[in-house]
């Protein structure tokens, strides 16, 4: 209805569909579409290309074989105790598997509808796909961020039984990390880094949740 009122109003328009990319490089990659429309493509092609290199720097580094790899679950609670996972096969299911990890929740029957990004499952959902996941990341964009797995525990209690809780290898994202899509390399090289254990998210976007 927006988009009628402009052009009726004689402005021109147009709709960024970046967040529906099922891959982080091709979100990054709109820059090219943007330097095209500015007039600036040979800028927009070397920030391209710098995000490019980077991506498939982190990427070179995962060497563990499929069957091997850490079990990731990234979610968030909802007040009435649902949880929200991003649907399989978008783009930060796919950042998982590039970083390293295996998606706790990559069989979830999420339907036919692409345009929705997360889908909302109940307790035992969770618990029966997220249970044995060996790293939590707590996707704060929605429901806020939390301050410790005491925090996380509260919103449900059936997380005191997930493995990542007893290991505490809990961790939690910053509430931009899906406002920058020309970060894609550095989000990805957080995840690596708490998925394999490597060092915490020095580039600011997912953070260790301490105990208490």
């Amino acid at each position: 209805e927006v988009m009628e009122m402009l052009k009726a109003n004689g402005l021109s328009c147009l709709v960024d569909r970046s967040s529906y990319e099922n891959d982080p490089l091709g979100r990054a990659e709109w820059v090219r579409f943007y330097g095209l429309i500015a007039g600036r493509e040979d800028e927009a092609e070397k920030v391209f290309s710098d995000v490019k290199k980077k991506i498939s720097l982190v990427t070179s580094r995962v060497k563990t074989p499929d069957g091997d790899r850490p079990k990731v679950a990234f979610f968030s609670v909802t007040p009435a105790g649902y949880a929200n996972v991003r649907r399989p096969g978008d783009y930060v299911s796919r950042m998982i598997e590039m970083a390293g990890g295996i998606n706790a929740f990559g069989e979830l029957d999420a339907g036919n509808d692409n345009s929705v990004a997360m889908v909302k499952i109940g307790t035992e959902e969770l618990y029966s796909m997220g249970a044995s996941a060996d790293v939590i990341i707590y996707n704060s964009a929605i429901q806020g961020s939390i301050g410790s797995i005491e925090d996380l525990t509260e919103k449900a209690s059936v997380l005191k039984e997930f493995k990542a809780v007893k290991e505490a290898r809990v961790y939690c994202t910053t509430s931009d990390i899906f406002q920058s899509p020309m970060a894609a390399a550095d989000m990805l090289e957080d995840m690596y880094s708490v998925i394999n254990e490597d060092k915490t998210g020095e580039n600011g976007y997912i953070y260790k949740v301490p105990a208490e």
